[in-house]
């Protein structure tokens, strides 16, 4: 079950990103690519990662729960 994020959590996690970038699909669907340091990226990989949700607001909260998926290798 996912968590429920706060609007203060929301932009937190955008003012800590502020190289993110959203995309809109053909879908309906979002995704935003943006970038993780060593210490919070996943398995300590940083790089590029990306994020999906059905809009920007789920996109967001896709990363705060750790949903992303790395892009660089």
């Amino acid at each position: 079950m996912s968590k429920t994020f706060t609007d203060t959590e929301r932009l937190d996690w955008l003012l800590c990103h502020t190289d993110a970038e959203f995309h809109p699909d053909n879908s309906g669907c979002s995704s935003v690519v943006f970038w993780l340091g060593a210490s919070t990226a996943p398995l300590g990989r940083p790089g590029k990662h990306i994020a999906k949700g059905e809009s920007q607001r789920g996109c967001i909260d896709s990363a705060l729960e750790g949903r992303v998926e790395r892009l660089d290798c």
